[in-house]
């Protein structure tokens, strides 16, 4: 066996599967709105990963809310990516919301770092869909305006 096949035997056993740790589905529950499940363990080694799939979907989505319901543990890396989306969110005109938070795994951090007053953080995932909902509606209408209504021939 040469040297070169024992590295690409060290590699392949030494890669990690990230899916064992964190699980991250993506659902469409409205026209304009992407809903980000996150289920598992945030921290340095899945947190980019969580990053970078929130990040397609802040490109692709007017309203992403990411849904934290799931997450049992919650690292500094996390809150690292938490402000650099919520930043990219900004720059872009997405609307990001963050649910979820009610456990004191995802909400003691939050609180502890302050950023539970800066980012757009719901203790329930219906909360900020409804939110990111009425939102968008004032956006596309402006303050008190009425919903369309659909016109039948």
């Amino acid at each position: 066996m040469s040297d070169h096949q024992l590295i690409d035997e060290s590699r392949q056993s030494s890669q990690v599967n990230l899916d064992e740790f964190l699980e991250i589905r993506i659902y469409a529950p409205f026209p304009g709105m992407t809903l980000v499940r996150l289920t598992g363990e945030v921290d340095l080694l899945t947190a980019p990963r969580m990053g970078e799939r929130i990040s397609e979907q802040i490109r692709r989505s007017p309203q992403v809310v990411v849904d934290m319901d799931g997450v049992n543990y919650l690292g500094s890396s996390c809150l690292s990516e938490m402000v650099w989306l919520h930043k990219q969110a900004a720059e872009r005109g997405t609307q990001l919301h963050w649910a979820g938070a009610k456990d004191s795994v995802v909400a003691r951090p939050l609180a502890i770092t302050g950023l539970s007053r800066v980012l757009a953080i719901h203790s329930a995932p219906a909360d900020a869909v409804v939110a990111g909902l009425r939102l968008g509606h004032l956006l596309d209408h402006g303050a008190g305006a009425e919903p369309r209504r659909a016109v039948t021939a």
